[in-house]
Protein backbone atom coordinates (compact mmCIF):
# COMPACT_ATOMS: atom_id res chain seq x y z
CA UNK A 1 0.00 0.00 0.00
CA UNK A 2 1.57 3.36 -1.00
CA UNK A 3 2.20 5.81 1.79
CA UNK A 4 -0.03 8.87 1.87
CA UNK A 5 1.67 12.25 1.98
CA UNK A 6 0.96 14.05 5.20
CA UNK A 7 -0.12 17.64 5.49
CA UNK A 8 1.71 20.40 7.35
CA UNK A 9 1.03 20.46 11.10
CA UNK A 10 0.49 24.25 11.07
CA UNK A 11 -1.44 25.25 7.94
CA UNK A 12 -2.73 21.76 7.00
CA UNK A 13 -3.00 22.86 3.37
CA UNK A 14 0.42 22.01 1.93
CA UNK A 15 2.45 18.82 2.18
CA UNK A 16 5.16 18.60 4.82
CA UNK A 17 8.73 18.75 3.57
CA UNK A 18 10.69 20.18 6.49
CA UNK A 19 11.64 19.09 10.02
CA UNK A 20 8.86 19.22 12.57
CA UNK A 21 6.41 17.97 9.91
CA UNK A 22 6.05 21.50 8.49
CA UNK A 23 5.75 22.73 4.91
CA UNK A 24 8.39 25.08 3.53
CA UNK A 25 6.23 28.21 3.90
CA UNK A 26 5.50 27.57 7.58
CA UNK A 27 9.08 26.45 8.28
CA UNK A 28 10.41 29.74 6.89
CA UNK A 29 8.44 31.68 9.53
CA UNK A 30 10.71 31.82 12.63
CA UNK A 31 7.89 32.00 15.20
CA UNK A 32 6.05 29.01 13.69
CA UNK A 33 9.28 27.02 13.35
CA UNK A 34 10.24 27.65 17.01
CA UNK A 35 6.80 26.58 18.20
CA UNK A 36 6.82 23.22 16.40
CA UNK A 37 10.52 22.40 16.68
CA UNK A 38 10.70 22.79 20.48
CA UNK A 39 10.30 19.03 20.98
CA UNK A 40 11.68 17.87 17.66
CA UNK A 41 14.77 15.67 17.80
CA UNK A 42 16.03 16.86 14.40
CA UNK A 43 15.99 20.48 15.56
CA UNK A 44 18.71 19.71 18.09
CA UNK A 45 21.16 18.63 15.39
CA UNK A 46 23.75 21.30 14.68
CA UNK A 47 23.57 22.65 11.10
CA UNK A 48 27.37 22.86 10.93
CA UNK A 49 29.49 19.80 11.65
CA UNK A 50 31.60 19.99 14.77
CA UNK A 51 34.96 18.28 14.68
CA UNK A 52 34.98 16.92 18.18
CA UNK A 53 34.37 17.70 21.80
CA UNK A 54 38.02 16.99 22.68
CA UNK A 55 40.36 19.92 23.17
CA UNK A 56 42.55 20.99 20.27
CA UNK A 57 46.17 19.76 20.37
CA UNK A 58 48.66 22.33 21.69
CA UNK A 59 50.59 22.61 18.42
CA UNK A 60 50.43 21.27 14.83
CA UNK A 61 52.81 18.66 13.45
CA UNK A 62 54.96 18.81 10.32
CA UNK A 63 54.67 15.04 9.83
CA UNK A 64 52.85 14.12 6.64
CA UNK A 65 49.67 11.99 6.67
CA UNK A 66 50.23 8.25 6.58
CA UNK A 67 53.85 8.41 7.72
CA UNK A 68 55.02 6.59 10.85
CA UNK A 69 55.84 9.97 12.42
CA UNK A 70 52.25 11.19 11.96
CA UNK A 71 50.89 7.92 13.38
CA UNK A 72 53.09 8.36 16.46
CA UNK A 73 51.87 11.94 16.91
CA UNK A 74 48.24 10.82 16.61
CA UNK A 75 48.79 8.01 19.14
CA UNK A 76 50.30 10.51 21.58
CA UNK A 77 47.35 12.88 21.09
CA UNK A 78 44.91 10.02 21.71
CA UNK A 79 46.66 9.12 24.97
CA UNK A 80 46.44 12.76 26.08
CA UNK A 81 42.71 12.84 25.28
CA UNK A 82 43.13 15.61 22.71
CA UNK A 83 41.63 15.74 19.23
CA UNK A 84 43.65 13.66 16.77
CA UNK A 85 43.81 16.42 14.19
CA UNK A 86 44.98 20.04 14.37
CA UNK A 87 43.73 22.44 11.66
CA UNK A 88 47.33 23.42 10.83
CA UNK A 89 48.77 19.89 10.57
CA UNK A 90 50.84 19.27 7.45
CA UNK A 91 48.98 17.97 4.41
CA UNK A 92 50.04 16.52 1.06
CA UNK A 93 48.48 19.44 -0.82
CA UNK A 94 50.91 21.89 0.77
CA UNK A 95 53.85 20.27 -1.00
CA UNK A 96 52.81 21.37 -4.47
CA UNK A 97 53.42 18.57 -6.97
CA UNK A 98 54.86 16.14 -4.42
CA UNK A 99 53.07 12.82 -4.31
CA UNK A 100 52.39 10.38 -1.54
CA UNK A 101 54.99 7.62 -1.26
CA UNK A 102 54.30 4.50 -3.28
CA UNK A 103 52.80 1.57 -1.48
CA UNK A 104 55.09 -1.40 -0.82
CA UNK A 105 52.21 -3.67 -1.87
CA UNK A 106 51.73 -4.77 -5.49
CA UNK A 107 49.20 -2.90 -7.59
CA UNK A 108 45.74 -4.40 -8.04
CA UNK A 109 42.91 -3.60 -10.38
CA UNK A 110 42.51 -2.63 -14.02
CA UNK A 111 45.93 -0.99 -14.40
CA UNK A 112 47.92 -3.57 -12.42
CA UNK A 113 49.60 -5.05 -15.51
CA UNK A 114 49.80 -1.89 -17.57
CA UNK A 115 53.04 -1.70 -19.53
CA UNK A 116 53.77 -5.45 -19.31
CA UNK A 117 53.56 -7.89 -22.14
CA UNK A 118 51.29 -10.88 -21.95
CA UNK A 119 52.96 -13.71 -20.03
CA UNK A 120 55.70 -11.47 -18.63
CA UNK A 121 56.29 -11.89 -14.90
CA UNK A 122 56.01 -8.97 -12.52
Amino acid sequence: MPSKKQRCRHCRSRYQSRPGRLCRTCYDQPDVREHYLAGCVRACVSPTPTSSLSPRPAHPTAALPGTPEKMAVMAQRALQGASLFHPDDAAWGELGNARAPLSPYPARGANANKGRRRGEAA
